[in-house]
């Protein structure tokens, strides 16, 4: 059920979707249909694993600008540029920010036997040997850090670019970004496998161990 109030600002608009309040501060692109968006999100997303999300926010926010992203999951909150190329991309936007609140929920059953980082630790060693071979170098310690390092993520998409990043990890990460943290990694994959029809083989044969924890929480979910 949808109600909103819209403000005598016609730029801002205040509504409430299945659950979650949703605050327009910035206008959007035109072809962008925010409540068919957040339909969306919230048919394909089992509703337990929305439970932290109480308010999604869309404008011009600082804390995206100044560290140059596109979305933001903080405080139980969503927060989202309204710069949107499509309905997908902002569908990819919340998803994505969603994983991050689910991780937060359950970060002890996702991380505490070691499995999605010992998985991504080796990835990451692949990826060392690969970038080496084609004359990338970096300090081997950060292959090993499981936080995100700028350091690293400038290095990954200045110095090596992301053409090339996205050939180098083809076969060992779903996606680039899902190399530059451990984070992310786990994010990546709940988004992909929500999306992308195809994700469901793909993510069990190269990312198993993240695989079946995804399953684990969906099964979880499911059971409640």
């Amino acid at each position: 059920m949808k109600n909103y109030i819209q403000t005598k600002n016609s730029q801002k608009k205040m509504f409430r979707i299945n659950g979650i309040n949703l605050e327009i501060k910035e206008e959007m692109p035109y072809n962008i249909n925010v409540e068919e968006v957040i339909d969306k999100v919230t048919t394909i997303i089992p509703a337990n694993m929305l439970s932290l999300i109480k308010n999604i926010k869309i404008g011009n926010f600082p804390a995206l600008q100044d560290r140059d992203l596109d979305a933001l999951y903080k405080d139980n909150t969503i927060y989202l540029t309204n710069f949107q190329d499509s309905n997908e991309d902002m569908l990819d936007d919340i998803i994505h920010e969603v994983a991050h609140s689910v991780e937060e929920k359950y970060h002890s059953l996702i991380y505490s036997d070691d499995k999605i980082e010992k998985e991504f630790l080796l990835k990451r060693k692949h990826l060392k040997r690969k970038l080496e071979s084609e004359g990338f170098f970096i300090d081997d310690k950060k292959y090993k850090m499981l936080r995100y390092d700028r350091e690293f993520d400038i290095f990954l998409y200045e110095e090596v670019g992301y053409d090339a990043l996205e050939t180098l990890t083809a076969g060992l990460f779903y996606s680039p970004y899902a190399a530059t943290s451990l984070r992310e990694y786990f994010a990546n994959g709940f988004e992909n496998l929500f999306i992308e029809e195809e994700s469901y083989q793909i993510l069990r044969k190269m990312c198993p161990k993240l695989f079946e924890k995804l399953i684990q929480l969906l099964s979880m979910e499911e059971n409640n």
